[in-house]
């Protein structure tokens, strides 16, 4: 059993999700639910890796007919599949505000890795613009705010992984990096 997202507001039970025997679940004021395929018949296994206060559930799942991993959004017993672009091998849905907005990372060639958003009310995309760094090889999103403010980090050639804020409202990139 691995858990992604571990969810503690004061005035809400906690909510946790993960993954146990290649199946996704939530953990919910006490109550277990194993998530269904998210594409039954094709889904040879899934992981949650966020939720929200609203009980909407983001992950990834991988997918036997394409030999692809879609990310997807569970909401309200329903799946939407997440692919930010049509060519996608591998998209991992990382984290869900409660404004109903997914950040994650998606790749074409299962070693470079961009950002998506995906925004839950209008079912669209937006793909910021990898930062400008010397030598980039990869840019992983992994969690958002409710004031659109997202977190990750951007690795090198060298294999050193480098933080990062990324504020949508001015789609600009704030670095963080250990001075020593």
């Amino acid at each position: 059993t691995e858990i992604y997202t571990l969810s503690l507001h004061d005035a809400l039970p906690i909510s946790v999700v993960g993954t146990t025997g290649g199946q996704a679940f939530s953990l919910q004021s006490g109550l277990l639910t194993v998530l269904p395929p998210a594409d039954p018949g094709n889904t040879a296994q899934e992981v949650a890796f966020g939720i929200n206060d609203h009980s909407t559930i983001v992950g990834q799942f991988t997918d036997n007919l394409t030999d692809t991993e879609p990310g997807f959004v569970y909401m309200n017993g329903q799946f939407t599949i997440l692919n930010p672009v049509p060519n996608a091998a591998v998209v991992n849905a990382q984290s869900i505000n409660d404004n109903g907005l997914v950040t994650g990372f998606y790749s074409t060639d299962g070693q470079h890795q961009h950002g998506f958003f995906y925004n839950t009310t209008t079912g669209t995309f937006t793909l910021p613009a990898d930062p400008v760094q010397p030598n980039l090889f990869l840019t992983q999103f992994l969690g958002i705010n409710d004031n659109g403010l997202a977190v990750g980090y951007w690795q090198d050639n060298a294999g050193s992984q480098h933080g990062f804020l990324y504020n949508l409202g001015s789609q600009s990139y704030t670095f963080m990096d250990d001075p020593n």
